[in-house]
């Protein structure tokens, strides 16, 4: 379970600092351009945070619905 946790809060973390580098456009003056090249690369981030890898270590047996508390 902690692993899987860890695995979520690397993911989320990695996608909060590519989107935040989706605003480091302002060399381009034109207004437009910039909107369409973020709708771009925001696209393409979501489709790649669409397909990381979601890891799951259960022991067999488990039901994924239990909870290990220790």
């Amino acid at each position: 379970m902690m692993a899987k946790i860890a695995v979520d809060t690397k993911n989320v973390g990695n996608y909060l600092h590519a989107f935040l580098r989706l605003h480091h456009d302002r060399e381009e003056r034109d207004g437009l351009t910039r909107f369409k090249q973020r709708i771009a690369a925001l696209k393409l981030l979501l489709s790649e945070t669409e397909n990381q890898p979601q890891v799951e270590h259960s022991k067999p047996g488990r039901h994924s619905t239990e909870i290990e508390l220790f």
